[in-house]
């Protein structure tokens, strides 16, 4: 299809209103919209559209928002019943049914429909909202894209963001699907200043605190890096009635636990000068404030490479939050985004696709050794190879059955990757990024210090200092890390005008401070000491990945399925965990065998029904932990 642009003027309050205005009075169908804008009711359209709908959001927090502000509307998702969803569907009362719903509970309302004779392909319009979620977040949730083989039977079916990826649609453009971009016909770029630095923490202080000095009123800084989070707050001495963290269920008990100031809904009643927010928060959550607030965006590759946010996308959507105008028409005082450079090898859609032709042809290759093979064993070794081979995600062909089929949401997620990489190679990248965005005015400003880098003597010249002693020149590492100074750039210093042992030592500390962070490593008082603190770690991780394993999750979920929402003695639930440990040989870092306990079971249930009157020291399992479904491809634990 081709596609369509429609104008969006200053006196168009909704999406609703510029869509009228040239016939549509619903949202088209076999379309991805690009509503440009953030804020313009695209999601409001639907759930007051005279026709049945389901709504599928990436994140539950835009579930609860909308639930709570359109009352006809069933959020489904973790601790929605089946039999919640079924009175919703025969409901007399509510004659449009809108159900919103997250990727991982489509089924949910499928199934049940489909019990109640309920034919949802003809009867309702789907809508996946912020699709670009559907590349980016495949890598560590496969889960998101379980509705699209669905998606794609409904009659009447819309993909909708104001921010979806060029690649994306280049992809459904293949299936039948055009582009409908709404185009402002004003100026609504917003002004950000991008920040790139070596001095990482000096920077962010200097920022928050010329904020500060300027009388600001609430700072929101975004930043996806709880470990990062946590080091501005104990570096910069941030009191608890200062601050506040905003962040994923899963983190949330953890911070609490340790005494730090955290919330889940952000209100005028929750928010402080300071904010923080983890990339839960970077869309579709609408922030109701009544300040007018400074946003700060951080991304530090050297601590958390995970921090890298997308300028066409991510940045957007985060300004997008704030939707509410003040006193003087102003959604934001002002925007800037801090970050570190980290140079680095990345490939251009071009490289991916022909390295993907490459490995079409290996995997063709091995398909005919297959088929020539005789021996059972040698085939077994055959799909051995190619299913443990780098192809083998980029394709939905589980074996040598049939035709190769690419996964196109594994590769749209290799895309992904690869451009954010690219980004944060070198300022003119990141500049580019933000202009092909065309959402920003951006100026830039380099924080650099090369004095602590690059033409600093003083790091070698201490480590070469016989006098030094090893716990000192531990501490001297740790300061240049947390000063933010790049670990290549360290390491740089040393290689060039060191020895070999010193730089091997150096390196040793950086991996130890990325593995347990400073407060630990700054204890130890010897190179010793860090080798041995490293080996302990990687035991620990090994040996925590071991028991998290998908294969040990697929066991525990065909164990106990058939007795969830059941009272069973705790004693029983240990000893079959047991069996289970016991056949995968799960071990302790000290190498001795991994005997079960009770807190053993909270680590993979959800917190269990505890029940201990007249001597009954039994447990009800819910459900396992979300993280953990996430972890296998199905399972019958909802």
């Amino acid at each position: 299809m081709e596609p369509i642009e429609i104008i969006f003027t200053k006196e168009d309050k909704y999406l609703s209103d510029a869509l009228k205005r040239v016939g549509h009075k619903l949202l088209p169908s076999n379309r991805v919209i690009n509503k440009t804008l953030t804020g313009i009711g695209a999601t409001h359209m639907e759930i007051k559209a005279k026709r049945n709908s389901i709504i599928i959001e990436p994140n539950v927090p835009v579930i609860i928002g909308k639930v709570d502000t359109h009352s006809e509307c069933l959020g489904v998702y973790k601790g929605c019943t089946d039999s919640t969803i079924k009175k919703y569907f025969q409901n007399p009362d509510i004659k449009d049914k809108k159900l919103l719903t997250t990727p991982e509970s489509f089924y949910r309302i499928r199934d049940i429909a489909t019990g109640l004779g309920i034919d949802i392909y003809t009867d309702y319009f789907c809508l996946f909202d912020e699709c670009e979620k559907i590349g980016q977040d495949y890598e560590f949730r496969e889960s998101i894209t379980f509705p699209i083989a669905d998606f794609f039977k409904f009659k009447k079916k819309a993909f909708i963001s104001a921010t979806p990826l060029k690649t994306q649609n280049k992809e459904l453009a293949k299936l039948n699907f055009g582009e409908l971009i709404i185009k402002p016909n004003f100026d609504y770029q917003v002004d950000l200043e991008v920040i790139t630095t070596n001095v990482f923490m000096r920077t962010v202080q200097d920022k928050i605190q010329t904020l500060l000095d300027n009388k600001s009123e609430c700072i929101c800084v975004f930043y996806n890096s709880i470990k990062g989070i946590k080091r501005i707050i104990e570096r910069f001495n941030i009191p608890s009635d200062k601050y506040t963290i905003f962040c994923s269920d899963s983190r949330h008990n953890e911070l609490i636990v340790n005494s730090f100031s955290v919330e889940k809904q952000v209100d005028n009643s929750t928010i402080k000068q300071i904010n923080f927010f983890t990339s839960r928060y970077y869309s579709a959550v609408d922030f109701n404030l009544s300040v007018c607030p400074d946003i700060v965006l951080l991304t530090n590759q050297t601590i958390a490479p995970h921090s890298k946010i997308d300028p066409l996308s991510e940045a957007i959507q985060i300004q997008g939050r704030f939707r509410d105008k003040q006193k003087d028409g102003k959604r934001i005082n002002s925007m800037c985004h801090i970050t570190d450079l980290v140079i680095s090898n990345y490939m251009t859609p071009d490289e991916i696709d022909k390295t993907l032709n490459q490995w079409l042809k290996s995997a063709n290759d091995l398909k005919i050794r297959f088929n020539n093979a005789d021996l059972k064993i040698v085939k077994d070794a055959i799909l051995h190879e190619y299913q443990q081979g780098p192809i083998f995600p980029y394709f939905i062909t589980p074996d040598f059955q049939t035709d190769f089929e690419i996964n196109i949401f594994s590769v749209l997620n290799r895309i992904y990757k690869e451009r954010i990489k690219s980004h944060y190679c070198n300022k003119e990248n990141l500049l580019q990024a933000y202009g092909e965005a065309g959402y920003f005015n951006v100026t830039h400003t380099d924080k650099f210090d090369y004095t602590l880098s690059l033409n600093d003597s003083d790091l070698p010249q201490r480590f070469d200092n016989k006098k030094t002693s090893q716990k000192e020149l531990i501490q001297v590492i740790l300061n240049q890390i947390q000063l933010g100074v790049p670990h290549d750039q360290i390491l740089a210093l040393l290689k060039n005008n060191s020895s070999a042992d010193q730089y091997v030592n150096a390196s040793n500390v950086i991996e130890a401070q990325k593995l347990l962070g400073s407060s630990k490593v700054s204890k130890q008082t010897s190179f010793k000491d860090i080798v041995k603190l490293i080996e302990k770690a990687k035991r620990t991780n090994q040996y925590a990945e071991a028991r998290m394993s998908k294969q040990v999750i697929e066991d525990i979920v065909k164990e106990f399925s058939p007795d969830l929402k059941t009272p069973i003695a705790k004693t029983d639930i240990q000893d079959r965990l047991q069996v289970i440990f016991d056949k995968h040989k799960l071990l302790k870092p000290n190498n001795k065998p991994f005997v079960v306990s009770q807190e053993t079971i909270t680590h993979y249930f959800v917190k269990p029904k505890e029940d201990n009157r007249a001597g009954k020291y039994t447990y009800t399992l819910v459900s396992l932990k979300p993280e953990l479904l996430e972890k296998i491809s199905s399972s019958n634990i909802i």
